[in-house]
């Protein structure tokens, strides 16, 4: 799973079929903070390729933000996949408008 959209880089260039993918995904239960780094490739051929990525976003989530975001009553019973739930919480955020899942 992956997230498509447009992106302009720190030079301007737009890549116009970007990649992003969860890289790091670091949950802390016992202190209830989550850390997570998503980083954005060229396209999938440039991940797949091994090449780096032109963009780390990292996002920190503790407290009642870590229970919105991870708690068991989020959870699907049946697909508890905590990598999904980041995926669709990125989407609720600005920089994430217009991605799509691939």
């Amino acid at each position: 799973m992956a997230l498509q959209k447009s992106f302009e880089d720190i030079y301007g260039i737009t890549h116009a079929a970007s990649y992003s993918k969860v890289e790091v995904f670091e949950p802390h239960t016992s202190a209830k903070v989550v850390n997570i780094d998503v980083y954005t490739y060229v396209d999938a051929a440039a991940r797949a390729a091994g090449k780096r990525a032109v963009h780390v976003w990292h996002y920190e989530y503790e407290g009642d933000d870590y229970d919105a975001l991870l708690s068991p009553a989020v959870m699907d019973p049946v697909d508890t996949n905590p990598i999904k739930l980041i995926y669709v919480k990125l989407k609720t955020l600005d920089e994430w408008v217009g991605a799509v899942d691939v």
